[in-house]
């Protein structure tokens, strides 16, 4: 850190611990704690941890679980920046809030006054608070900065470098709490195997592989861009977990959700390679870049940057933007199954029935609920 940034860090501790005079009293510590359970999965933070990787370009991360810590690394070009403590609304609105800044911060963070919002989904917003559930003092090791955090908000620098990290790296420890090292080491082991059904990987912006070690199980998902299809990606998806390996095949398809716009809707088709067959009783949930708990009611995964739920779980119901989203989601839907059809005509080989209903069930559409609009469906059968 040069002379400037060493300031605007004693700045910021110092109105860190004026704030935190304020959270410590048990009228208001209820804040604090609201922030660390705002998710039902316990282990959320290690989902915010791969996405302000992928926000920052990364390209690979690896988790190091232990029965007393974890380590998160990843290899993004850009690293931790601090902004002067005293512009913090006028950099918040502007989108340039520091990172240091923005972590120690609760829900203020850059990402909201950036234009592109929805392409930078993690910036430490409140998603980073859960990892207090298992450790008081989280530490963060940089090329420019070397810092801990405790008590949710109070940042203090290290001096030293961590011996695990390699020039150009991130890497974040999170020592457990004494008294909860097994709960922390099983929930998130569950958390990190689970990830081999999220599929993560499929709609982040960089990153392309994610490993992990945990004493005696390790696990790596590596997604790989194999060629083209039609105008679509032919993807695949490798899962590698101790000594089992599978491959899985998609096809994704997108399109920029407004011109001149770098955010995407997507719809991706699992494909069946032994039958030669889109797989039609795939099924999967709405994804904004992660999976939400709307599902979808047909055989593939549509993703959009839709406007969700603080606590990331759902779409918002009666939103505008979302029902946008739905309608381009309905025709990539409809005229990507047409040019599938046409190549597997041209191939002689019928990726999809030509009888509709064989692959999306009518009725399942019509149950579409919970979500913020209904996928309108008329010129998908119509225009296949």
């Amino acid at each position: 850190m040069n002379k400037e940034e060493k300031l605007y860090f004693e700045i910021l501790s110092k109105q860190c611990r004026e704030a935190w005079t304020i959270f410590k009293n048990p009228m208001f510590r209820g804040a604090l704690e609201i922030a660390q359970n705002h998710y039902k999965d316990k282990a959320h933070f290690v989902y915010e941890l791969l996405q302000n990787a992928d926000d920052q370009g990364a390209t690979m991360v690896r988790f190091i679980l232990s029965r007393d810590s974890l380590i998160f690394m990843h290899n993004a070009p850009r690293h931790f920046t601090i902004t002067n403590p005293e512009t913090h609304e006028t950099d918040q609105k502007e989108g340039r809030l520091g990172d240091i800044n923005s972590i120690v911060s609760i829900a203020f963070s850059a990402k909201r006054g950036r234009k592109d919002n929805n392409i930078r989904i993690g910036k430490f917003g409140i998603g980073f608070k859960s990892v207090f559930q298992y450790t008081t003092k989280p530490e963060i090791y940089d090329d420019g900065v070397r810092f801990s955090i405790e008590d949710y908000i109070l940042p203090e620098l290290i001096e030293h470098d961590h011996p695990q990290r390699k020039h150009g790296e991130t890497l974040f420890l999170i020592p457990f709490n004494k008294d909860n090292r097994a709960v922390a080491f099983d929930e998130i082991l569950s958390t990190l195997k689970r990830l081999a059904d999220v599929k993560p990987l499929l709609f982040l912006n960089s990153l392309s592989e994610i490993e992990w070690n945990a004493e005696e199980s390790n696990g790596r998902y590596s997604l790989i861009t194999s060629g083209v299809f039609g105008s679509g990606l032919d993807l695949r998806y490798e899962t590698i977990k101790g000594e089992e390996k599978t491959e899985d095949h998609y096809w994704k398809f997108e399109r920029a959700i407004e011109e001149g716009s770098e955010l995407k809707a997507a719809v991706v088709y699992h494909v069946d390679d032994e039958k030669h067959r889109i797989d039609d009783n795939y099924s999967s949930h709405l994804y904004c870049y992660m999976p939400t708990a709307d599902k979808c009611p047909i055989p593939a995964i549509l993703h959009a940057p839709f406007q969700i739920s603080n606590n990331r779980e759902s779409i918002e119901v009666g939103n505008e933007h979302n029902t946008r989203m739905i309608e381009l989601l309905s025709v990539i839907l409809s005229e990507s199954l047409e040019e599938i059809c046409q190549i597997g005509e041209a191939e002689e080989n019928p990726w999809i029935d030509d009888n509709i209903t064989s692959f999306i069930n009518t009725q399942d559409v019509d149950d579409f609920s919970g979500t913020s609009a209904s996928l309108d469906l008329r010129k998908f059968p119509e225009n296949v």
